[in-house]
């Protein structure tokens, strides 16, 4: 299922790309249902950066979950890269167990916008399960669609003590994340809704936006 996310930032595209690969931000920030990541590995290499984070899946499994996994538990391993001096980066992401059966990526750009950044994704998940695969799909990416929606916001609300990034980017590292119980109002649907559509089509799945985001989903391979 392929999927389309844009993220605004109050921040420069050099600040933003410099949060992105920070593992700091991935360390601090409660996204529902997942475990605080282990940073496996992290290179730089000029202006080039790679970071690699292992999460577990501690919430509850849906039947279709359960079918997927069996008796076992969900991690997968992501992998993050930014290109400071182009203003892009990638996300790779596959299941620790089977990355055959579950995996998926993503492309994105950060674009200078009035007073700010936009980084615009374009991505795919994969869950290569016969019978169930499909519908696992759908019930997937809208739950990875609002943590990434949490991340945005993340980084540009002001909660607990800030460090600034960068040289008059105006953009800020949170050291203290987004209370799990508020992530989880947001992920729950409080800021809009990420359904899935049979149609292949771009469709906006937060009518209201999400204060500094607006995420879409287009729902078809």
């Amino acid at each position: 299922m392929r999927f389309h996310a844009e993220h605004r930032f109050n921040g420069s595209k050099e600040a933003v790309a410099a949060l992105l690969a920070d593992p700091a931000f991935y360390v601090g920030l409660a996204l529902p249902d997942l475990s605080k990541p282990e940073v496996l590995e992290k290179r730089k290499d000029g202006d080039d950066a790679m970071l690699w984070l292992r999460y577990e899946f501690v919430g509850s499994l849906d039947p279709i979950g359960r079918r997927l996994l069996g008796s076992g538990h969900l991690a997968w391993i992501q992998e993050v890269r930014i290109d400071r001096s182009a203003g892009s980066g990638a996300l790779r992401f596959e299941a620790e167990k089977d990355p055959r059966q579950l995996y998926g990526a993503a492309d994105f750009v950060l674009a200078a916008t009035g007073g700010g950044t936009v980084r615009r994704l374009d991505g795919e998940l994969v869950v290569a399960v016969p019978g169930i695969g499909r519908m696992a799909e759908r019930r997937i990416v809208p739950a990875l669609l609002r943590r990434l929606d949490i991340e945005a916001q993340a980084s540009t609300t002001s909660c607990g003590e800030e460090d600034e990034l960068g040289t008059g980017g105006g953009l800020r590292l949170r050291h203290s994340s987004l209370p799990r119980a508020r992530a989880s109002r947001i992920a729950a649907g409080e800021r809009g809704t990420h359904a899935a559509h049979p149609a292949t089509r771009c469709v906006p799945t937060s009518p209201r936006n999400f204060g500094n985001t607006r995420s879409l989903e287009v729902v078809d391979r």
